[in-house]
């Protein structure tokens, strides 16, 4: 069951200009509790991207939606018209501390990922 559906913005990082707004489509889904948090990529224009900055994006997330970091899987999405064509990956991190590291991504099909949501994805 989709929960969220809206625009996300942070302040990305400006590689050596300062913070700038960023933004991305947050979509959040709840599903055998269990919850599944996708973040497309809305190109250049928006900012940092969303695997720029995962490390920072992913608690910022959950900290704003309350979501508990060992329930969520996180996956990026990049739309088909990016410039590598329409991708999902599932994003493992590691704590270190109070902090989250050393993401590793983890290509799935849209399949996958539909099924993971229990619904077609729009």
């Amino acid at each position: 069951m989709k929960r969220i559906d809206e625009i996300f913005k942070w302040q990305g990082f400006g590689n050596g200009f300062g913070d700038w707004e960023s933004w991305c489509r947050l979509q959040i889904y709840e599903k055998d509790q269990t919850i599944i948090a996708i973040a497309t990529d809305c190109g250049s224009a928006a900012g940092t991207s969303i695997t720029n900055c995962v490390e920072f994006l992913v608690p910022l997330v959950a900290k704003s939606y309350n979501l508990d970091l060992y329930r969520t899987i996180w996956i990026e999405h990049y739309p088909s018209d990016s410039s590598l064509g329409e991708s999902f990956s599932e994003v493992l991190l590691q704590r270190e501390g109070d902090q989250l590291a050393e993401p590793d991504w983890k290509p799935r099909s849209k399949q996958e990922i539909e099924q993971l949501i229990g619904e077609s994805l729009s």
